[in-house]
Formats: C-alpha cells, structure tokens, sequence
C-alpha cells in the first residue's frame, strides 16, 4: 500500500483539534480503497469530453479513475479537509486535466452550471435525511444538462440483513470491522467499526485509537448514520420531482434490476 505525506501526522499541527470526521479524512484514502463499482463507472467516464460533478467525493477514492479519461470534473464534498486531499491530488498531477475540488453540501448545492454526469456514489445519498430527499434531488435536477444523467447508488439494508449469501458492503461485514494502519510517520491507528439497525437507520460507528510507539496519541469515534428506505419509497420521491428512470441496474455489471436485488443504481435523466 502507498501512503502519501498528508499521513504524516507529525505536520498536521491540529490534528488533536479537528473534529471528529475531519480527523478521518487523514485516514479515508488508506480506509476506504474499494474498486468494486469502477468497472461500472468506466462505461460511463468512457469516451472523454464528458463534464461530471461527483459529490460527495470524500478523499477522492475514484480519483485515479478519473484520470484515465479526458473528461472536466469537479469533485465536491461538504468537509473540508477531504477537499484539501482531493486538490493536493490535483496539485500533484504530472499530466494537468480539467479537475477542481470545491467544498459543496448536496442538501443545498448551488453551483450554477450544468453537467452530463453527476455521480452519487455507494449509499453516500442514503446520508440524506428522508426529509430532505425531495430538495437534494430538486438541486441535482437543475445541475443536470439537458441530456445529462444522473446515477444514484443505493443498498436496500432490509433486503441485506436478512438474507444470507448476499454480498454486503465492507462496513456490514464483521469479518472486517477491524483494521490497523501504519502511517509514515510511524505511528499505529488501530479503528473498530461497529453497526446498529433500528427504525430503517443504519448506525455505523467507528472507534479509533493511535499510538506512538506503546504510548495513546489520540483516540476518537465518528458516527455515521445511513438511512434506509425500499427502492418504491425512493421511486417516489423520483417521479415527485420529475425525473425520469432510464435505467435501474442490480450490480456494478449493469445488470437489469432485480426484485430481490438488495443493490439498485439508478440513471435518472430530465
């Protein structure tokens, strides 16, 4: 694994300051690497000339994804700190590409301009309150070109935690609810991902603990809170602001939606 020097913790003189999520941007790159989804997005970046918005993008997880194609992105994420990263990626580009990084909250994005592609990644729109899911779809509605597509990714919980042979995402997985990393300058962060289900809202807390040497440096949690709802329930909110579905897929090989599919991407267009 390649580490890069914002994992020096030594220089990022208020780490012990910064709240709890940003601390976890320090980490999000060497945390969160999944690639299962980007053979579905080279069929969409495929081709080049394309102007796609992702958000959230976290720490840029499909970054060097996107550097394959001659397409002009603009990543967004609401936390600053994961914006840092992303554009300290940009900085560091031999070959410079059409990429900004801007700080944008998808419950209330304004960026006044269009795109062909906006990219609502792996159950990030299922961080979206039920109460503002109609607004968030209305925003991403007016970023979209008139041929433009928008694709939401999502995971139905109740399908998932009650069946068995399914693939689950990584953080349903107890088998791997444990990591340990070891930073360049190193020191040792050691996180315990633990998981509750109660009334359609999936709690994902992470425990972290860091050492230097066999001494505590910092420790700290962040909660995440993921909110379920059946793919009918969000079909709804779909047609109640005027979208279109052109296309439901079962997995990340683009096969037709099935019933009994926990996973469902949509591509929505005006």
């Amino acid at each position: 694994m390649v580490w890069s020097p914002m994992m020096r913790l030594k220089d990022i003189l208020n780490f012990t300051q910064m709240d709890n999520y940003s601390k976890r941007a320090i980490f999000y790159d060497n945390e969160y690497y999944t690639h299962e989804d980007f053979s579905f997005l080279e069929r969409i970046l495929n081709g080049g000339g394309k102007k796609i918005l992702e958000i959230p993008c976290g720490a840029g997880r499909t970054f060097d994804l996107h550097k394959q194609y001659e397409n002009e992105v603009v990543f967004a994420d609401k936390n600053g700190h994961m914006v840092d990263i992303v554009n300290r990626k940009i900085n560091n580009l031999s070959h410079k590409r059409k990429f900004t990084c801007i700080v944008a909250d998808i419950t209330d994005i304004n960026l006044s301009k269009q795109f062909d592609v906006i990219l609502v990644l792996k159950e990030a729109f299922q961080l979206i309150p039920p109460s503002e899911v109609t607004h968030v779809l209305k925003c991403l509605k007016g970023h979209l070109s008139p041929k433009g597509r928008l694709y939401i990714d999502i995971f139905d919980f109740n399908k998932s935690l009650f069946s068995k042979g399914l693939m689950l995402p990584e953080y349903l997985d107890e088998s791997k609810s444990f990591k340990k990393i070891k930073t360049i300058d190193e020191k040792i962060v050691e996180r315990k991902t633990s998981t509750n289900y109660e009334n359609d809202i999936l709690t994902i807390s992470y425990k972290y603990w860091i050492y230097q040497d066999i001494s505590l440096f910092d420790k700290f949690e962040s909660v995440v809170a993921l909110h379920n709802w059946s793919h009918n329930q969000l079909e709804r909110f779909i047609e109640k602001v005027g979208l279109n579905i052109q296309n439901k897929f079962s997995n990340y090989q683009m096969e037709p939606y099935l019933n009994n599919s926990p996973r469902i991407i949509y591509e929505l267009k005006l």
